[in-house]
């Protein structure tokens, strides 16, 4: 049960991650962003999600090991 719950939680978390990364893509290429500071925002985001999904991924096959 312990790692049934590990793993819904990675799942869950990874699959959230992949949504919020969608949703500022999407702000980013939509052309909404008002101004070039609002941009770079939206990109350093997007660049700290990516980071922690690759965590997450590490950490995961980490734990299958």
């Amino acid at each position: 049960k312990k790692v049934m719950d590990s793993l819904f939680f990675y799942d869950r978390l990874l699959k959230t991650l992949r949504e919020r990364k969608e949703d500022v893509s999407n702000s980013l290429c939509s052309g909404i962003v008002p101004d070039y500071t609002a941009f770079q925002v939206l990109r350093g985001k997007l660049s700290e999600l990516e980071f922690i999904e690759q965590e997450v991924k590490t950490l995961l096959e980490k734990y299958d090991d």
